[in-house]
């Protein structure tokens, strides 16, 4: 009876997912790379250069790839922000205050933020540190290539792997 329940409650989603019913396009922009943001109800989407989306109209805003970075696309849903790939797969799930520009504190990686707690995501979308600080410094010479976090209340370092180093 289970196996049954599930089959029948996974067709049903899977079917309102693939139906959806998108009664006008009220904005249609610049086809870049194949795709073109659109706007349906107030909310933004992706479609291919045959009409055929990428992603649904959910997202309150979305950015053109190039934007932001090359590889990824900014998303913003319910005011959380979160990034897609070029094959239109969200990478970085919109869960995030605010991302900074790659490179401001490490090269090849950009701050981001929940709440107050700050962590890191690398150019491929992956977080690399979990927002668990309460204030991060740039990596550089002075500290020896590691960078000044505050976890807690507690100064302390991590290096380029995002490890935390114990202060002696």
């Amino acid at each position: 009876m289970k196996r049954i329940f599930l089959t029948f409650l996974f067709s049903y989603v899977f079917s309102y997912l693939n139906a959806q019913h998108i009664d006008s396009i009220d904005e249609f922009g610049d086809i870049k790379r194949n795709w073109a943001i659109i706007k349906s109800d107030e909310c933004y989407g992706v479609v291919n250069k045959r009409g055929e989306f990428i992603l649904s109209p959910v997202y309150d805003n979305i950015d053109y790839f190039g934007d932001y970075h090359n590889k990824l696309c900014l998303i913003n849903y319910h005011g959380k922000l979160g990034f897609i790939n070029k094959k239109g797969k969200v990478v970085l799930e919109p869960r995030f205050d605010y991302i900074g520009d790659f490179g401001d504190y490490k090269r090849n990686w950009a701050l981001l933020r929940v709440n107050t707690k700050n962590g890191f995501i690398n150019k491929s979308g992956q977080l690399v540190i979990e927002p668990i600080f309460d204030d991060v410094q740039d990596f550089n010479d002075i500290t020896r290539n590691r960078a000044v976090v505050v976890l807690n209340g507690e100064q302390n370092f991590i290096n380029k792997r995002g490890e935390l180093m114990i202060k002696n």
